[in-house]
């Protein structure tokens, strides 16, 4: 069925979308509705002119978003009231424009093994001096045992033998001592071992003075005990020269290296 609308001039009906009337011949106006004539309000099923309903797709996750920054309080937070600046003194390292700089460490400039064996040169002669006096007193006299007009000269080193009267293994130790003070003397010129070496001289030197006076006391003894009162026993230069060759190869161990 088609709309129709009536004209406004003389009241006839008109077709809906009909620009002059068809009994006056007036002029209409365009409808007005916003309304779709040919729009089917309530389609049938079996409609193929309805519209269905449109596919709306579903909404997107939006992408995330760090959270803003908190308002800040409107409370104010307190502060320590500032102090003072005070100038601190400078470290005890610090060093001032006067003092020159530390020394750097040089590995090629460090003391060797080598370099520290400082020789003692001094020592090293006095020890060859004692030893070869000790000899030179064991060889030389060492008592005189005199009877009235009779004098005997008795060596040190003859005592070392079984014929005759006097006899004594001291002159072995002397001689023995002697020599590893003249090789503690070869050692001092070195610089090896000097400490130790020292050590060992100032040992042997009491040792050599020790064994000479032990000696003789065991000589004057001897003759008391066994030979007539006639008979007198007296030190000689052999005895005191073996004495100074102990004294000074104690000595060697007392004397400062070459610097």
């Amino acid at each position: 069925m088609t709309e129709t609308r009536d004209c406004p001039n003389c009241g006839a009906h008109v077709p809906a979308l009909a620009a002059f009337c068809t009994e006056c011949g007036e002029q209409l106006s365009m409808p007005t509705s916003t309304d779709d004539p040919t729009r089917v309000a309530e389609p049938g099923l079996g409609d193929a002119t309805s519209v269905g309903p449109s596919f709306t797709a579903p909404p997107t996750t939006a992408p995330w978003n760090p959270p803003a920054n908190p308002p800040p309080p409107t409370w104010q937070v307190p502060v320590a009231p500032p102090t003072a600046a005070t100038s601190a003194p400078p470290p005890a390292w610090a060093s001032s424009p006067s003092t020159p700089p530390p020394p750097s460490y040089d590995p090629d400039a460090a003391p060797s093994a080598r370099a520290r064996r400082t020789p003692a040169v001094l020592g090293g002669v006095a020890a060859l001096i004692g030893a070869t006096v000790t000899i030179a007193g064991v060889l030389s006299t060492w008592v005189t045992l005199e009877q009235g007009d009779n004098v005997e000269r008795i060596s040190g080193w003859s005592m070392t033998s079984d014929s005759g009267l006097l006899t004594s293994d001291d002159p072995y130790l002397l001689v023995g001592l002697a020599v590893l003070a003249a090789v503690g003397g070869i050692v001092l010129f070195t610089g090896a071992a000097r400490t130790l070496v020292r050590i060992g001289l100032a040992l042997i030197g009491v040792g050599i003075v020790g064994i000479t006076a032990l000696n003789w006391f065991a000589i004057a003894d001897f003759v008391t005990d066994n030979l007539a009162t006639s008979f007198q026993v007296r030190t000689a230069v052999g005895f005191y020269v073996a004495i100074a060759g102990g004294t000074i190869t104690a000595l060697a161990a007392l004397l400062p290296a070459k610097s």
